[in-house]
């Protein structure tokens, strides 16, 4: 009945895993055991169930094979060992329930494990030896389910924009986290947390390594609020290790001008805030992201709101424009921020307590940190960012900003970005009570409780 009825426990039937790809490549995988024997030998298929073909399309869409930063949750080692039972668990996932459209995701990955490190001498190849008892997948090509940049998996709360998913060198790959599981077990601290990948290279992630559960580093740095790129309250973290602590992704949509979802992370944040959610808008013309914060404090608590990204590449910071750049090897990202009020940057590195040497580790780099913060305490904040990725093929976009009475304003092109500082915005023949607006081709935007009008 458990193995049956109630697993998965750290998912829903949108396949994806509250406690990252890393763990849930372990439970998965142990569970396929069950699964294949109950299949083969009673004839019970629970391969049918929605939950195994979507595990197998989170991956695909949250999880690249090329990625450097495997994603939200303990353990971010790009192990050949971890890419290759990656492989062999959806392998066996896409011939179970006939879905070959994963065919070149199983590919991918079997060919970028090669370029992995391993920590085994010799490098034994891991193989499942569950795919002898799979049905081969038919030879025709299949067609595979890429239409549209954004997915959202609301059932533990991911979602990924990918613009060039079969194509690293052209991938913009932003991964999102807002998961209703809480801050437990292998989870963190970190509703509306986000993870960008720019051509392959990562280039925004959260910070801190997996020296073992529960030491002083996990604790007191991975653990908290502070080294994920979330907003901080006053240096206060969301709530840590706590049921109560749940996040949501909401409001996902999508049209061929932008796509966009929100993060509300409001019970994270109870004690210091009723309301803090993240908004994420992608503008598919400029292949860059509007990101507004939306803070209201608690009666009676006061509370300063900090930005927070962290990187394996030094800031450059522009404190006159408000914007820092970051560069890695041929991929760029550069951010401005809509806010010209009193505010201050933070630039720092390491980490406080750093991760124990309890296993060596070539793959554990110094990490950078940005904080983007706002003088005053307020009851009430919307800070607007403007996330602008660059690689080879891909010239960042141009953009500017301004105050114009009570609203924050970024120009790109022709288009407009606005963020509400008040209770209503009016901006060039716009009046509008939303939390944000966007004039993208022509098409207005409004970003308010309700999701995205326009």
């Amino acid at each position: 009945p458990v193995l049956c009825g109630i697993w998965p426990i750290w998912a829903g039937d949108d396949g994806a895993w509250a406690e990252g790809p890393s763990y849930g490549l372990a439970y998965v995988q142990i569970m396929t055991m069950f699964a294949t024997a109950l299949k083969r030998g009673a004839g019970i298929d629970l391969y049918r169930r929605p939950f195994w073909a979507n595990h197998g399309r989170w991956r695909q869409w949250c999880f690249p094979p090329y990625v450097e930063w495997m994603g939200f949750g303990d353990h971010t080692e790009r192990w050949k060992t971890t890419w290759e039972s990656n492989a062999n668990l959806v392998d066996i996932i896409q011939r179970e329930t006939g879905t070959p459209d994963l065919r070149r995701y199983v590919a991918d990955f079997r060919a970028e494990a090669q370029k992995c490190s391993t920590r085994r001498i010799p490098a034994i190849p891991v193989f499942n030896a569950q795919l002898y008892l799979c049905e081969p997948l038919a030879q025709q090509d299949a067609v595979e389910d890429v239409t549209g940049v954004l997915r959202a998996f609301g059932g533990a709360g991911w979602a990924a924009v990918r613009t060039d998913m079969h194509n690293p060198a052209g991938d913009v790959a932003f991964i999102f986290r807002s998961s209703p599981y809480g801050a437990v077990s292998h989870s963190h601290a970190n509703n509306n947390d986000f993870i960008l990948h720019v051509g392959g290279k990562v280039m925004a992630m959260p910070s801190g390594y997996y020296c073992g559960y529960g030491s002083a580093h996990h604790v007191h740095w991975v653990w908290h609020t502070k080294s994920h790129n979330c907003v901080t309250l006053s240096d206060a973290s969301q709530l840590m290790r706590s049921h109560d602590s749940l996040g949501a992704i909401a409001n996902a949509y999508e049209d061929d001008r932008v796509a966009y979802m929100v993060g509300n992370a409001d019970a994270g944040y109870s004690i210091q805030a009723t309301r803090c959610r993240r908004h994420v808008m992608f503008i598919k013309r400029h292949n860059c992201f509007f990101m507004i914060d939306e803070f209201i404090a608690a009666p009676g608590v006061s509370s300063a709101l900090q930005w927070n990204i962290h990187s394996w590449s030094p800031f450059v910071v522009d404190e006159q424009q408000r914007c820092f750049l970051l560069e890695r090897e041929g991929s760029t990202l550069e951010g401005h921020f809509l806010f010209h009020n009193n505010a201050f940057f933070s630039l720092t590195e390491g980490w406080d307590p750093p991760p124990a040497p309890v296993k060596p580790s070539d793959q554990w780099h110094q990490q950078y940190h940005l904080r983007f913060s706002p003088t005053a305490m307020s009851d009430k904040c919307n800070l607007g960012v403007v996330l602008c990725p660059g690689h080879a093929t891909l010239e960042r976009a141009q953009v500017t900003t301004e105050r114009a009475g009570g609203v924050e304003v970024a120009r790109i092109g022709d288009d407009v970005l606005l963020v509400n500082d008040g209770e209503r915005m009016e901006y060039e023949g716009l009046t509008s009570q939303a939390i944000a607006a966007a004039v993208v081709g022509g098409v207005v935007y409004e970003f308010t409780d309700d999701g995205l009008q326009h």
